[in-house]
């Protein structure tokens, strides 16, 4: 929007809405590309994560001091 908004000069974005309108197709056809991209990512492989706690028994198994 801040591109937009140089780009064509206006002072704020109020003015800028005044000549600027999202079309519904448009608005559609981006929601579903979006919803789309949700759900791919919702079948990645999720990578495993630790919690401080194990970080720090794992390094003390290790003998490494933590300062």
């Amino acid at each position: 929007m801040a591109v937009l908004q140089k780009l064509g000069g206006w002072l704020c974005l109020a003015s800028m809405e005044a000549y600027i309108r999202a079309l519904p197709e448009t608005i559609r056809r981006e929601y579903q590309e979006a919803w789309a991209r949700l759900k791919e990512r919702q079948q990645e492989p999720v990578e495993e994560t630790m919690s401080m706690d194990q970080f720090v028994e794992m390094e003390i198994a290790d003998g490494l001091t933590i300062s």
